[in-house]
């Protein structure tokens, strides 16, 4: 019997937070870690940060020489890529419907969807467009900041 889709999954804002702490971290370091704390395949690891990459909270260092200018000091290799929080993911840890949002990015952007998550994301990208448009929707929705009025 096929194991149910789902049993494996990472807390995708508790991976930022993972992240936050070994940041800047290379990639193989980081699955690692993210396999680690959630007891999951590497496979699994991977399409965490694969989400997280494609949502933009998570960015790398480009392979350049110019790298000192991101991390100080220098004792990395510099050939290397590093990934750390963007400033779009230190927002999301921080917002009250980070998770809301992590849910759908997940759901658009897995490498191994179920079949009912991947009707929804077909649904919503037919919708949208695109699956970034659809998330970028989302996300506007649900971190809109309003006041005590209601307006934005």
């Amino acid at each position: 019997m096929a194991r149910p889709y789902g049993a494996e999954k990472v807390n995708l804002i508790e991976a930022l937070k993972e992240l936050r702490a070994l940041e800047p971290v290379g990639y193989s370091v980081l699955v690692a870690a993210l396999m680690d704390r959630f007891g999951c395949a590497r496979r699994t690891a991977e399409d965490a940060v694969s989400i997280l990459q494609r949502g933009r909270w998570v960015e790398s260092t480009p392979r350049s020489p110019r790298i000192e200018e991101i991390v100080q000091p220098s004792p990395y290799d510099k050939t290397r890529r590093y990934y750390r929080v963007s400033e779009r993911g230190h927002y999301l840890v921080r917002h009250r419907n980070g998770g809301g949002v992590l849910r759908l990015a997940r759901k658009l952007f897995t490498i191994c969807p179920s079949p009912n998550v991947k009707r929804h994301r077909d649904g919503l990208i037919a919708q949208h467009g695109d699956a970034d448009a659809a998330l970028d929707d989302f996300e506007r929705k649900m971190l809109a900041s309003r006041n005590k009025n209601g307006i934005r």
